[in-house]
């Protein structure tokens, strides 16, 4: 039996599921990340402090490599904006603090973040709680449904590193692996979160100012004071000030919802049990961090909503032109119908004249030739003969140009 082709993508997209896993099976274990912003030309710029630090080359679209120095673990891993150093001590190495490292020098790009994390039983760390965090800032909370309690204050320390505790009371699995890679993503997201709140409030009073202008080049297109063309061009200016400021921030708050979405979809992966007398994780998070999502939400929302209003008001005002452009057309053409009826009546005024005309100068004519003729002929009075043949000769002259106004017309259609 022959079975189907694989599919290109079979194999990547199952390790996919596994790429984020951190190799934590059980503790005591000691994490610390430092989580590193990427500047422009970052990958190249990585490549090569490899290839100088390790001799190791960066193959394309490579975003995991494993290592070990110092005595620890490490892991890189290539994010979409910044990238992650992972070093990590098992047993009893752990107890040995994981410095920032000389292999660290001359890394591309700027530290963002640096987190420690520390997983054992009371008897294998020092676990002296006041020595160690702020007792006004102090968050503490059973996880996993009880599987484990964490401390933290979400302060950074003496080494230039957070630090969150985690008491195991019974991890089992791979759940030291899944708990430790949770708060780590919640506090990166987090962060990475409120990088839009400083935009999001330098947003605020220029969308205000914006909004006054164009509230008042509507005003004084209402009162008459400018024509149509003008509030167009100003309100042009504006709608490109404002998809530009659009352009810039909307990645930025467009990430930073992102985000806030991982960060909360992380706090409920831990299972939170709240402690008397301590604020859990979710709560000391989104009581700091939902304000400024708050603030980029809106920021966002009045930059949307403004160019959209500033959009409309321009369209209402090109509708307005396009309908008095086509009243003034309807004008001119009311004008040019009344014209053409009245050339018409001219022209036919004209061909009655041309009738009598014509008729005039044939029966002149015959009136020349019937007075010889009568005396002749002997029919009697001549100008009772002429008198009689006017009916006939103005119908015949009348027959004659309207059939030749026909024709003309039939050549012309044929040209057409």
């Amino acid at each position: 039996m022959t079975l189907p082709e694989g599919h290109a993508l079979r194999v990547s997209l199952s390790e996919i599921m596994h790429d984020r896993t951190l190799p934590l099976e059980q503790s005591p274990v000691r994490v610390r990340q430092w989580l590193i912003m990427h500047d422009e030309g970052g990958d190249a710029q990585f490549s090569r402090w490899l290839s100088d630090n390790g001799g190791i080359e960066l193959e394309p679209n490579r975003t995991r490599l494993t290592g070990r120095t110092d005595d620890c673990a490490v892991i890189w891993e290539r994010h979409n904006e910044f990238s992650t150093i992972t070093a990590i001590r098992y047993g009893a190495d752990s107890r040995v603090e994981i410095a920032q490292s000389p292999w660290l020098n001359n890394l591309p790009g700027r530290i963002f973040r640096s987190i420690e994390i520390l997983v054992g039983s009371k008897s294998d760390f020092a676990w002296d709680i006041e020595a160690q965090f702020d007792k006004g800032r102090l968050v503490s909370s059973y996880v996993f449904d009880g599987a484990a309690r964490i401390w933290s204050d979400f302060t950074i320390k003496k080494n230039g590193s957070g630090r969150i505790l985690i008491e195991d009371l019974g991890l089992q699995n791979d759940e030291v692996a899944r708990l430790v890679q949770s708060l780590i993503e919640i506090g990166n997201y987090r962060k990475l979160a409120l990088l839009g709140f400083p935009i999001a409030r330098e947003l605020m009073p220029w969308i205000t100012e914006v909004e006054a202008k164009h509230t008042g080049v509507t005003e004084r297109h209402n009162s008459g004071k400018a024509g149509s063309s003008e509030i167009l061009e100003q309100l042009s200016a504006l709608s490109a000030i404002v998809e530009y400021k659009a352009g810039l921030a909307r990645f930025r708050l467009g990430a930073t919802s992102s985000y806030h979405l991982l960060t909360t979809d992380r706090l409920r992966s831990l299972r939170e049990v709240r402690i008397p007398g301590y604020s859990t994780v979710a709560e000391f998070v989104e009581r700091r961090l939902l304000p400024a999502m708050r603030t980029c939400e809106i920021a966002q929302s009045r930059l949307e909503s403004l160019g959209e209003r500033i959009n409309r008001t321009a369209s209402l005002l090109s509708l307005e032109q396009t309908t008095e452009l086509n009243r003034r057309n309807q004008a001119i053409l009311t004008s040019l119908n009344k014209r053409s009826a009245l050339q018409l009546r001219l022209q036919n005024l004209v061909e009655g004249f041309s009738v009598f005309a014509v008729s005039y100068y044939i029966i002149a004519i015959l009136e020349k030739l019937a007075l010889p003729m009568s005396n002749i002929v002997g029919l009697g009075n001549g100008e009772i003969v002429t008198a009689a043949l006017i009916p006939p000769i103005v119908f015949v002259t009348w027959k004659r140009l309207k059939r030749s106004k026909q024709a003309s017309r039939s050549t012309n259609k044929g040209h057409d």
